[in-house]
C-alpha cells in the first residue's frame, strides 16, 4: 500500500467498487493512456458495481456461471454470520522489503449496527493518520469489505509501480481467482487456539501474456486465509514481491505486505 498523493486520491475515488471497465482486448499501453483519466473512473463508479459481486464476475457472459471455490469463499460467503453485536474487529499491517522503508499500521472493522435479518451496517478504518483512506460506510452487508478494500489499494499500487492500468491489474486478478486459485485447508494458531482454516493462493500476472512489461513484479503471490471460528472470517492476507531474478541482487523480497487478525473488542 502505497502513500503517494495520487494513488490515495485514486483509492479515496473508488476504494469499495471492484471494477471491469470490460473484456475487450486491450494493449498494455492503452491501458497506461486510460489510467490518466479520473473521470472515467468517476463514471465506472456510477455503475455501483460491487467488490466481489457477481455483476462484474469474469464469467457475467456465460449463461452457465460457476463460480470458483476462492470465489464463493472470498464473495459469496457470509463473513459476518458469527457476529451478532456491535464492536470493533481489528488488524494489524505490516510492510517491509528492499523496494522501500516499509512501515506498520493499522485497520478496524466497525460493526455499528447487528440488524435483524442478520446484516450489518459497518465502517472501515484503513490505517490511521495522513495514510488514512476515506472508505465509505456500509449500512447493509454480510460480507467483510476489508479484503476488498485491500486488493482495490493493491491494483492501485501494481498502477504505480509499473505505470499500467489499474484495471488491468484488477483483471487479471479476477480471473486468477475464478480459473487458478488454489485453495488448501490449514490450521492456524489464535491466542493459544489452533482453528481450522482455509488458505486461497493464487498468482495472477505469472502467465500473463504482456509480464515483460512489468517483468520485476509479475511473481507477485496473493495468499488470503480465512476461517469461521475468526469474527469476520478474514485471519490474513499476505502478497509478496519476490526478489528480481538478475544475478546479485539482494534474495530478500522487493516487497512484502502482511495484513493479520488482532483481536476483538465487542460491546
Amino acid at each position: 500500500m502505497n502513500i503517494n498523493m495520487k494513488i490515495k486520491t485514486l483509492i479515496t475515488l473508488s476504494i469499495m467498487t471492484f471494477i471491469f471497465s470490460g473484456y475487450a482486448q486491450k494493449s498494455f499501453s492503452e491501458e497506461q493512456k486510460e489510467t490518466k483519466e479520473l473521470t472515467e473512473i468517476k463514471k465506472l463508479e456510477q455503475k455501483g458495481i460491487s467488490i466481489g459481486g457477481l455483476s462484474d464476475d469474469p464469467h457475467r457472459n456465460r449463461e452457465d456461471v460457476i463460480l470458483s471455490e476462492a470465489e464463493k469463499l472470498l464473495w459469496e460467503t457470509d463473513q459476518l454470520a458469527n457476529v451478532d453485536k456491535p464492536g470493533v474487529i481489528r488488524y494489524e499491517f505490516e510492510r517491509k522489503g528492499t523496494m522501500d522503508e516499509g512501515f506498520t499500521d493499522s485497520v478496524e472493522l466497525n460493526i455499528l449496527e447487528v440488524k435483524k435479518d442478520g446484516m450489518k451496517s459497518a465502517a472501515v478504518t484503513f490505517f490511521s493518520g495522513d495514510r488514512n483512506q476515506d472508505v465509505p460506510p456500509n449500512e447493509n452487508t454480510n460480507g467483510n469489505p476489508v479484503l476488498g478494500v485491500y486488493l482495490q489499494g493493491d491494483v492501485y499500487e501494481m498502477n504505480r509501480l509499473t505505470e499500467g492500468s489499474w484495471r488491468y491489474f484488477h483483471k487479471r486478478i479476477k480471473f486468477a481467482l475464478a480459473d487458478d486459485a488454489k485453495v488448501d485447508p490449514v490450521t492456524i494458531k489464535v491466542d493459544g487456539k489452533e482453528l481450522k482454516a482455509k488458505k486461497v493462493t493464487f498468482t495472477p500476472y505469472v502467465n500473463d501474456p504482456k509480464r515483460k512489461m512489468f517483468e520485476d513484479y509479475a511473481d507477485k503471490i496473493y495468499e488470503v486465509i480465512v476461517s469461521e471460528d475468526i469474527p469476520g472470517m478474514l485471519y490474513k492476507i499476505h502478497t509478496i514481491i519476490p526478489a528480481s531474478k538478475k544475478e546479485g541482487e539482494d534474495e530478500k523480497p522487493l516487497v512484502e505486505e502482511t495484513l493479520v487478525f488482532a483481536g476483538v473488542d465487542f460491546e
